[in-house]
Parts: structure tokens; sequence; C-alpha cells
């Protein structure tokens, strides 16, 4: 079977990469680009990646939110070699949304 053009067509998709700008749900600005290791992330670069502490009465707050950072980086790296105890260095974006489609 032929994933060409024209299948795209007769089914109405195309990769979001060959999609127009006016197709875009938001547009995003880059403001800085560092490389770090990965034991080194904040409680608030952990908080951006989408980790929060549930029961912050549980344990100190910083430890709860890395532990919980720590699990996700394994569940996602550890298979290809790059645990969080092997420390991996890391690009980091930090980003901020510039437009959005209404």
């Amino acid at each position: 079977m032929h994933y060409g053009s024209g299948m795209n067509e007769r089914l109405g998709w195309r990769p979001s990469i060959h999609m127009p700008k006016t197709a875009a749900r938001i547009f995003l600005l880059i403001t800085d680009v560092r490389v770090e290791q990965v034991q080194d992330i904040t409680k608030t670069d952990s908080e951006a990646e989408g980790f929060y502490c549930i029961h912050e009465a549980a344990l100190p707050f910083q430890k709860l939110v890395g532990q919980s950072f720590e699990s996700g980086w394994d569940t996602i790296n550890a298979k290809r070699g790059y645990s969080y105890d092997a420390n991996p260095w890391v690009w980091v974006y930090t980003f901020k949304q510039i437009a959005r489609a209404e």
C-alpha cells in the first residue's frame, strides 16, 4: 500500500509539519537554551514538567516532587540507558507563548 500524498488527500489528514501556520493553535518563542544534568532539576522546573506534590504533608515538598520526577524520568528513559541515577546531561529549553489562534 502506498502512503503518498494521494492517500493523505483522500483521508483529509496531513502530518503537522506540513500544515500551514494558520492551522497552528499556539506559537512559542524560545527564550533560553542551556545544558544541565538531570539531577539538577529544581522544584519549579519539575512542576513545569507536570510533576506536582499531591500529599504535601507526607514528606518535605522538594523531596516528594523530586521522587515524582525521578520516577517519571526513569519510566521514559531508563530502558535506553539514561536512568535518573546515571545523571545524564540534557538540553533545557525555556519558552513563552507569543500567539494563540482563536
